[in-house]
């Protein structure tokens, strides 16, 4: 009874899917850095800085990137860039919070959920918090 009652509680708190996300730095020439940008942004980043090189026309670009986009970001870089912007290096860095209510099946969150659920085999309809409390007087 107890583990039901503590998913139900779960459940009643409105939980939210969390995503992993890397810190990236892209090097790139200032003819280059539209595109570069243009790129950071399909992805979902989020640009920390911009620096220029002393002396030079390079700039070094830091972004967080969701990893779940990093899937064929280094192929678009380079084809935005016409080959000139250079992927530095990519680290985990932390997580947030995934947009959406995993709850709403309309959402991105939500598909990710029924995806989930689907190739698990549970039923496709999201349980409810009201299933799993038991009331102390058995109702």
């Amino acid at each position: 009874a107890a583990r039901r009652n503590v998913h139900g509680c779960v459940l009643a708190s409105a939980p939210r899917l969390v995503e992993p996300v890397y810190v990236v730095e892209v090097e790139t020439p200032e003819h280059a850095l539209e595109g570069t940008l243009l790129v950071l942004s399909q992805h979902r980043s989020t640009i920390l800085s911009e620096k220029t090189k002393p002396g030079t026309c390079v700039t070094i670009v830091t972004a967080y990137l969701p990893v779940q986009e990093a899937s064929g970001f280094a192929v678009a870089l380079q084809s935005h860039a016409n080959g000139h912007a250079l992927l530095l290096g990519t680290a985990f860095h932390h997580w947030q919070l995934f947009p959406g209510d995993p709850f709403d099946s309309t959402s991105k969150s939500g598909q990710i959920v029924l995806n989930i659920r689907k190739r698990r085999g549970l039923k496709m309809e999201m349980p409810k918090w009201e299933d799993f409390v038991v009331c102390a007087n058995g109702l």
